[in-house]
């Protein structure tokens, strides 16, 4: 009976230790898979930015306008083209594109009427983009002419960009990573459009080349809900070089709808050598006007700190490590904030006032839609991401309509305003020999032009339905790509404004 018992006994302690060692190998296993994770969760867990800092700071380096092309004599700027390409996803994409064939196809004299003439695309000088047409300008910045020979629309247009980015996410060097990556969603398309669509071009490649257009990706500053360009002035801002970042990234940036893509994080440094721009902004009262989105901006991250050397403006660290910034549609869906105020305080108006402008066409592609809506047929109410969609949209579209109509009245007024001031003094010349006129109401009066290419132009009733009823998606068919390249360069021809310069120019 001892015996039997013994035997009993030695049994259930044998069965206790195998428990004991199988829990002890299920928590070894279960420590290295939790170590596991967490290593490969550091890395992008972390919070993750991809911009570096300005080492040497230098107001008249980078990428900027007067940087890329300085002063220069004749009539380089005799006529001066702005292209703002809209929001749209592919929809926007393939509009653009067709306008930008429409003016490869144009030619146009400038200067003397002797001279040779010369592609209207040629003589683009800025391309202000938002979204899904940052598709387009980012495209022309990186290739040039060689996106006409097929590659933009086998790499974008005719490609299943939604597909694409899910398969980038799915890649085995990703795969393990998912659960992460979902929460930086922005990341992947960044990485994507970057290795598969721009040949990993970045700003300082475009710096190199020093040739016309100048390509603003234009982004929305989350924090602040102001525009943001993504230009060297504005990273100047941020303490940090553009050169550096890809300009697939821009893109990605700039097309990031909240919800679907989550925000780009760039990082804020302490300034670098040689100017504080944020204290320059803060401190200037010509920025009030001149720059007042950089100057609120730098305004909302600094702070006032005593040294011994007196008052000191600086970033406030500890509020603003990380600036986040998401489609740029949420509060300029065209791109022309950025033109319109070069036209009044930047590099527009300085060309003018010196009398180098003499012709300044403004081109505006606008992608915008309006599809049909089951709202009002059904008794039950719009369900709530239905009213926030809606509400978004909605404010987007109409404000479109506002800013196109701001553009050609500020543009015409100045040059009523110039003729009345000129009639005025020619009037009071006699009683007043001694007063000198502004030197900007000296100049020969400068012709603008602000044409408006949309789907609201298209005279064929089914056409049109058709093209506002085209989903915002970053994926087409391909006839509806034809159909939009088409109704872009056909707009374009047609447009009032458009053919009044072509009429001007003796085209």
């Amino acid at each position: 009976m001892q015996s039997v018992l013994r035997h009993g006994v030695d049994a259930l302690r044998s069965v206790r230790r195998r428990r004991l060692a199988f829990s002890s190998a299920r928590r070894a296993r279960t420590r290295c898979l939790l170590l596991i994770a967490a290593v490969g969760a550091s890395g992008c867990i972390a919070p993750a930015y991809h911009n570096s800092r300005l080492e040497l700071a230098d107001p008249t380096a980078g990428y900027r306008f007067d940087a890329l092309f300085p002063e220069t004599e004749g009539d380089g700027d005799a006529l001066f083209v702005c292209l703002t390409f809209s929001g749209g996803g592919l929809r926007a994409a393939a509009l653009s594109y067709g306008v930008m064939q429409e003016l490869a196809a144009t030619l146009v004299r400038v200067g003397d009427d002797a001279s040779a003439p010369r592609r209207l695309l040629d003589e683009t000088d800025v391309i202000s983009s938002v979204s899904g047409g940052s598709f387009t300008s980012a495209a022309f910045g990186t290739w040039g002419d060689a996106m006409f020979d097929g590659r933009y629309e086998q790499r974008v247009l005719r490609r299943d960009l939604e597909s694409g980015l899910i398969g980038h996410m799915l890649a085995p060097r990703n795969f393990f990573l998912l659960p992460f990556i979902l929460l930086d969603t922005v990341d992947v398309a960044a990485d994507y459009y970057d290795r598969r669509v721009f040949d990993e071009v970045r700003y300082r490649d475009l710096l190199e080349r020093g040739s016309r257009p100048y390509v603003v990706i234009n982004a929305t500053n989350l924090a602040l809900g102001r525009g943001f360009e993504f230009t060297q002035a504005d990273f100047d801002v941020l303490g940090s070089d553009l050169g550096a970042l890809p300009l697939g990234y821009a893109v990605a940036a700039s097309s990031a709808f909240p919800i679907v893509f989550s925000p780009m994080r760039l990082r804020y440094f302490p300034q670098a050598e040689g100017c504080d721009v944020r204290s320059e902004l803060v401190n200037s009262p010509e920025a009030r006007l001149a720059d007042a989105r950089r100057q609120a901006w730098a305004k909302s991250i600094t702070r006032f700190r005593a040294t011994p050397d007196g008052v000191r403006c600086e970033l406030d660290e500890f509020d603003h490590r990380f600036c986040y910034v998401v489609d740029g549609g949420l509060c300029d869906n065209l791109g022309l904030t950025h033109v319109i105020q070069e036209y009044q305080h930047g590099y527009i108006r300085r060309r003018i006032q010196e009398g180098r402008i003499r012709r300044l066409l403004i081109i505006v592609v606008d992608a915008g839609h309006r599809p049909k809506e089951a709202i009002e047929r059904q008794a039950a109410s719009p369900g709530l991401l239905t009213i926030g969609y809606k509400t978004a949209v909605t404010g987007i579209e109409n404000h479109n309509e506002t800013l196109v109509r701001m553009t050609r009245l500020l543009v015409s007024g100045s040059a009523e305003v110039r003729e009345a001031y000129a009639r005025c003094l020619e009037e009071f010349q006699g009683a007043c020999p001694d007063v000198a006129p502004p030197a900007e109401f000296l100049l020969p009066p400068t012709d603008a032009y602000v044409a408006h290419v949309h789907f609201q132009a298209i005279k064929d009733d089914l056409q049109r339905e058709r093209c506002l009823n085209m989903p915002t998606r970053l994926s087409l068919p391909p006839w509806d790509v034809e159909e939009l390249i088409r109704v872009g360069r056909e707009v374009l021809v047609r447009d009032p404004e458009f053919q009044r310069f072509l009429k001007d120019a003796g085209v």
